[in-house]
Parts: C-alpha cells; sequence; structure tokens
C-alpha cells in the first residue's frame, strides 16, 4: 500500500515534496523549478528556501579578441577591448626570422598606443646556449614594457617566441595598471642554439582603461613571420 502521508499526518503528494519544521510541527517544503538550489532561510515558514544561484559563480575566460599576421610586420595589435571583466589575459605566439646578423631584436608591449614614459618594469631573465646564470635589470620611466628579445643571430635564423601576459584591474579609472609577463625565444637554426626565458613585473601609470594591446619589434628591419598570433581574453573573478 502507497504511503502518502507522515509524522502527525502530513500530507507529501506532489514530486519532490520534502519534510521541515516551522519551530511548532513537521511542515513540507515544495519543490523548487529546475535549476535553483535549496538554501537556509530563517525568514521562510520552513527555514528554507529554493533559489536561483549566482550567474557568476566561478572564474571563467571570455574572448575579446585576436590579430594574425597574414605577411611579415613589425607590430601586432588588438584595439577595442571592451570592459565588464576584472582583468586581462594575453597569450602570444611569435613565428619569425632575424633579420639582423648582429644586434639582439627587442620585443615589448605598449597600451593604449601611448609612448610616454609611463612604464616601469622589473625582470629577471636568463639566456645563451646554456642557460647557467640568472641577470635582473630594470626599466623606469620607459615608453613600453620590455617583455622578451628574439635570438639574435644571422639572417636565416628562424626564431619561435611565446608569452602569457596578466594585466589586472585594466578596466578601472580610478588606479594605475599592475601586470606581469613570463616569455620565452628560441632560434630553431642549427648554428644557432640562443635562448631567452624572463619573467617580469609591470606597473603602467595611468588611471585610463586598457583599450588596445600592441605588440612590436625594437626595429622595423626583423619581421614577425606570418602566422605570428596574440590573444585577448577577459577574465571573471568571482565576487568581483
Amino acid at each position: 500500500m502507497a504511503v502518502d502521508r507522515i509524522g502527525d499526518g502530513l500530507a507529501l503528494r506532489s514530486k519532490g515534496d520534502i519534510v521541515s519544521h516551522d519551530g511548532t510541527g513537521v511542515i513540507s517544503q515544495g519543490v523548487g523549478t529546475n535549476g535553483q538550489i535549496l538554501v537556509a532561510r530563517s525568514s521562510a515558514t520552513t527555514g528554507l528556501s529554493w533559489e536561483t544561484p549566482p550567474a557568476q559563480s566561478a572564474q571563467y575566460y571570455q574572448h575579446i579578441g585576436s590579430a594574425t599576421a597574414t605577411a611579415e610586420v613589425s607590430s601586432i595589435t588588438i584595439s577595442s577591448i571592451t570592459s565588464g571583466f576584472t582583468d586581462l589575459k594575453v597569450y602570444i605566439s611569435c613565428h619569425g626570422r632575424t633579420q639582423d646578423a648582429v644586434a639582439a631584436n627587442y620585443v615589448y608591449i605598449r597600451l593604449n598606443g601611448s609612448s610616454s614614459t609611463i612604464y616601469d618594469s622589473s625582470y629577471l631573465w636568463i639566456q645563451g646556449a646554456t642557460m647557467t646564470a640568472w641577470e635582473q635589470g630594470s626599466n623606469i620611466n620607459n615608453s613600453a614594457f620590455f617583455v622578451g628579445n628574439h635570438p639574435n643571430r644571422g639572417t636565416t635564423a628562424n626564431m619561435v617566441y611565446c608569452a602569457d601576459l596578466d594585466i589586472f584591474q585594466y578596466s578601472s579609472t580610478s588606479t594605475n595598471k599592475t601586470a606581469y609577463c613570463i616569455s620565452s625565444s628560441i632560434s630553431t637554426s642549427t648554428a644557432d642554439t640562443s635562448r631567452f626565458l624572463m619573467m617580469s613585473s609591470m606597473n603602467f601609470r595611468s588611471t585610463s582603461a586598457v583599450t588596445s594591446i600592441e605588440f612590436y619589434t625594437s626595429s622595423a628591419t626583423p619581421k614577425f613571420g606570418i602566422g605570428t598570433k596574440m590573444t585577448v581574453f577577459g577574465i571573471k573573478r568571482y565576487g568581483l
């Protein structure tokens, strides 16, 4: 025989009914709607309430924009970066060929197209064929963030460069922007085993929201190769 009552004759006849207590006697709590969660609610008769969970209950990434070189170029830019996120995550994958057989070819990040001397960096790097000695340095009052270099050998030495850049509180209009970058590069030429690895902390002394990011080389001669790509994601952190 089916039982549809409990305790002092409490009826449980609807799908999802559960038993609670109102402080005096047992009482039924009806089921909520799809997707809701059951939470404690002292103001409710049953002490429980079915509620819709917050829409942003976890950290997530959302793609904002990408730029890919379809020819050899000396810079790539992503503009019209939207607000509405907590921070920015930037990935750079660079393929190229150094055109300068003597000088190193440095690479930089510039924000909002600004070349004012409002970029500060402190960095730790290791380089060379053996990668045995770490070095440190800084750039204060610079016109861009220094984020690494190309392997610096002959005109046919292919190189690969990649970077992971975080820009914090990028959409704030009341604080300066801090950033962190880790980058590495290597020559794929058998005649040149040059390697470079760098970690850097950075400060952009501007209260303007970041709306564009430019990745460029120190000279117009060494080019970024076809397929070089920069991608920007917006990060939303729970509770912020």
